[in-house]
């Protein structure tokens, strides 16, 4: 049964529907203010094994104890009061949805739904606090979300113990925010995630990436950070990667050690603030298959998007064309040194035979 409500009508104290297995209630968004629940409403419906709550406000949501057969329940954007009362659903629940919900701080008794294989905080915006063990006791999470958008505006998500995803083997979806790349625990594996969205380290701009990031099933976002070993694994999976003041970018965007077909996945990339002459070399530029966005700001030392190194480079520009074959748009802004998009080499003989590169002008030269 599906309810969806345009006005905040008042609900009778309990329906009885005995028989019933799934209930959708949903209070329109332009409707405030929150649809308000009385507390047995449910305590008639024992049967329910899915229950959806949009925009609902239940202080404290007693009857929801009472469900003991529910197996999915979602209070996405609903007003809740103590939810430790959850715990008593521990034989039956494995979806548990608390997105963009009032909570401050997640009752430790939420560690006790061991049969959860997803958890959603997503945008929960007041919650600052996820106690000790909690996220490690539900060991058999498949997806795990803890990302809201705050990222967007240089202000760190909620605090949560990272140390805990490395018992979390089972995870194949995540979206978290870790504010020191130190904290990553030593045995956790990101080869395993099937989805991500990870932004990692502090004093970031993500400004113009949000709607981006929604789309995607892979983005990470890196700011601040060293390019550690167990961070390439995110690089290479990557559909959108947002780069801004990294160190030892140019050991992979420079091909130093990048296997073939490093970025095979990107489909749109963002650099800002990287101290690098050039953002490409000549053979990475060529693998990026599928790259349809580009955007390049504050990169002070970049003199060109593509450069040369040494002379087989020469050769090979000469003789083959560069080719962003996807490519659909280009931003480049505050990039004060950028003088052509890749060198253009002229073969001419000189007075020791090698021929010359110059720079290919990105517009024409001024008087």
């Amino acid at each position: 049964m599906s309810l969806t409500f345009d006005n905040t009508l008042e609900l009778p104290d309990d329906l009885v529907c005995p028989q019933l297995h799934t209930l959708t209630m949903l209070l329109k968004w332009n409707i405030k203010p929150l649809l308000n629940v009385p507390d047995r409403f449910f305590s008639g419906m024992e049967k329910l094994t899915i229950l959806e709550l949009n925009r609902i406000c239940m202080l404290p949501p007693l009857s929801l104890a009472n469900l003991v057969n529910l197996r999915m329940l979602w209070l996405d954007y609903c007003e809740l009061g103590d939810i430790a009362i959850l715990k008593d659903l521990n034989n039956n629940l494995e979806i548990l949805s608390l997105r963009g919900s009032n909570i401050e701080v997640l009752p430790s008794e939420i560690g006790q739904l061991t049969r959860l294989r997803l958890l959603d905080l997503g945008n929960c915006k007041k919650l600052t606090e996820i106690p000790q063990g909690v996220i490690s006791n539900l060991s058999r999470l498949e997806e795990l979300y803890i990302l809201d958008d705050k990222h967007m505006f240089g202000q760190e998500s909620v605090k949560v113990n990272v140390d805990e995803l490395g018992k979390l083997t089972q995870l194949t979806t995540l979206e978290i925010q870790i504010p020191n790349v130190m904290l990553l625990p030593k045995d956790f594996c990101f080869e395993n995630l099937i989805r991500f969205k990870i932004v990692m380290g502090k004093e970031f701009d993500f400004f113009g990436t949000y709607d981006s990031f929604r789309t995607y099933s892979k983005s990470c976002k890196l700011a601040g950070v060293s390019l550690m070993d167990k961070l390439i694994v995110l690089l290479m999976r990557a559909e959108q990667l947002h780069l801004q003041k990294i160190e030892g970018l140019q050991e992979v965007l420079h091909d130093r050690g990048a296997p073939s077909g490093f970025f095979n996945n990107l489909i749109e990339l963002t650099v800002r603030d990287c101290r690098l002459k050039y953002l490409f070399s000549l053979s990475c530029a060529r693998g990026f298959p599928r790259l349809q966005r580009l955007r390049i700001f504050d990169c002070e030392m970049m003199e060109a998007i593509v450069g040369i190194e040494e002379e087989k480079d020469e050769d090979e520009l000469s003789s083959q064309v560069i080719n962003f074959s996807q490519l659909e748009y280009l931003s480049l802004g505050n990039l004060p040194k950028l003088i052509s998009f890749y060198p253009k080499v002229e073969k001419m003989s000189t007075c020791e035979g090698n021929s010359s590169t110059q720079a290919q002008f990105l517009f024409n030269e001024k008087e």
